[in-house]
């Protein structure tokens, strides 16, 4: 899966993210025999977007975990410090970091809870695309798809966006038998 940032562009698997592979039964496939290519139509499949979104923000925003940066990574340490110098007292440090800590705390916990809601929640990611289906053997079956493409669009609570049509490929190979 790749995302892109800020014009840079971060690929994961879907392993680094600690989802599941995908597995989609009874997808139509419509074979043009002439052009060596099929055509798959629209299906869809669930989608933990949550853990994702988490998942994107840490890895590739951020580049380290949100609490951890929060409050583990001494952001409110260096605030106090600003706040207590700018008033001359340097004895309320502790207490002005104690404070922060409480209120991201308060602040962030309420964000990764609805982030997590989000793997509860039904998102459904729908896709259709086509692709060059290639043989290794003379056996008449498909062993790989190469120089595919794809469209689609994610649902999240009865809403749906389309995604960006831009370089949207793929390509596959045959597992087993």
């Amino acid at each position: 899966m790749a995302f892109q940032i800020g014009g840079e562009t971060h690929e994961f698997a879907f392993a680094d993210m600690s989802v599941q592979p995908v597995t989609v039964d009874d997808v139509a496939v419509i074979f043009d025999e002439a052009e060596d290519r099929i055509e798959i139509q629209r299906h869809g499949m669930s989608v933990r977007y949550g853990s994702i979104l988490i998942f994107v923000l840490e890895e590739a925003v951020l580049g380290t975990n949100l609490e951890a940066l929060f409050l583990d990574g001494g952001l409110c340490d260096i605030i106090a410090e600003e706040i207590a110098d700018r008033l001359n007292l340097p004895f309320v440090q502790g207490t002005i970091a104690n404070y922060c800590v409480a209120g991201l705390e308060r602040g962030l916990g309420p964000v990764l809870d609805r982030l997590d809601d989000l793997d509860r929640t039904a998102a459904t990611l729908s896709l259709r695309g086509d692709a060059a289906a290639v043989g290794d053997a003379d056996d008449r079956r498909v062993d790989r798809l190469s120089g595919g493409r794809w469209t689609g669009g994610l649902e999240v609570s009865d809403r749906e966006s389309e995604l960006r049509p831009e370089d949207n490929t793929f390509s596959a190979e045959r597992i087993g038998p």
